[in-house]
């Protein structure tokens, strides 16, 4: 069973892949116990600049506060910006990430 389906985190829409600044991303928003979530992974040329993070709306202001995150040693996606389009598999490595964001903002919140 997925951490969506376990933790009941509702998509509020699917995982948007793109490609920008030399990068390729995927980002997608949750709702969970109330508040929504924006999850944003990046897979750059350069390990060291891919990055993973989980941000909370604080609709208040309105602003993203990041509350939780993946350091690039510890990440999964895999893509180069070169490319037109990412594999079947190389979209799984995003998902993956974004999983275990969710396994962290479950605990958190």
């Amino acid at each position: 069973m997925s951490i969506v389906a376990e933790a009941k985190f509702t998509p509020l829409d699917t995982p948007n892949f793109y490609n920008a600044e030399q990068s390729w991303f995927v980002k997608q928003h949750f709702e969970f116990k109330g508040f929504k979530v924006r999850v944003i992974v990046r897979c750059n040329a350069y390990e060291n600049q891919n990055s993973a993070i989980a941000q909370v709306l604080d609709a208040s202001v309105p602003k993203w506060n990041t509350i939780a995150s993946l350091p690039w040693r510890q990440m999964k996606a895999s893509g180069s910006y070169v490319l037109k389009e990412l594999a079947q598999s190389q979209k799984r490595t995003f998902i993956l990430d974004v999983e275990e964001l969710l396994k962290q903002l479950a605990f958190i919140l």
